[in-house]
């Protein structure tokens, strides 16, 4: 799947790999040497545990970066390895969130990381941490998030949509059978604005 994408467009390439499904850095090698050869110059990493409870210690998720480093290098490839911390996720870090997401942020950057991702810090946390981090920062969109100009004001170098575009065509496409069932016209969603199969090729087969 991944060489598929590669190949079919002149874009990089960015993966998740999660927690980099590995159970062990032997297989986690294996793993970024497998996404390098199929093209991918880019990765997300996270710092929650396998259940997802809790998170990785300092120390092993640095390894973990470190290693991912020394592969890519060894394969003569600038790899892109941005690291996301799910801090803001654990109930665990509610009284010191934002400074634990920044010992990560430095810790990471000294293992070899290029970006950090505090997903879904707070706009004021936000600022705090693309301060205290000397590392392009990653947000990741939602409903209260500043606004593109004025995260580019603040100098953020990176912004995710997530599942956002996914659920924007989900939420439309649940508007038209809605409408059908109805019994409503076709106008809302077949109309001079809507994409055509010569459009969508183009898009598909550049």
């Amino acid at each position: 799947l991944f060489r598929s994408i590669c190949q079919s467009t002149s874009l990089p390439v960015t993966v998740d790999i999660e927690r980099g499904y590995a159970d062990s850095l032997d297989q986690l090698t294996e793993n970024i040497k497998n996404l390098i050869s199929c093209g991918v110059v880019g990765l997300n990493i996270e710092d929650s545990n396998k259940k997802g409870e809790n998170l990785e210690s300092i120390e092993h998720q640095c390894e973990k970066i470190q290693l991912i480093r020394q592969v890519a290098d060894n394969l003569g490839i600038p790899l892109v390895i941005n690291a996301r911390t799910d801090v803001f996720l654990m109930k665990s870090y509610e009284d010191n969130r934002l400074s634990e997401s920044i010992r990560r942020g430095q810790q990471y950057k000294h293992a070899g990381a290029d970006c950090f991702y505090p997903i879904l810090c707070s706009n004021d946390e936000l600022k705090e941490i693309n301060l205290a981090v000397d590392l392009p920062v990653n947000v990741l969109a939602q409903q209260d998030t500043h606004s593109v100009s004025e995260l580019e004001r603040l100098n953020i170098a990176r912004l995710s949509l997530g599942p956002a575009l996914l659920r924007s065509a989900l939420m439309k496409m649940r508007e038209t059978v809605r409408s059908l069932k109805q019994g409503t016209s076709f106008d809302s969603f077949i109309n001079e604005n809507t994409i055509t199969s010569k459009e969508i090729l183009a898009i598909i087969k550049p």
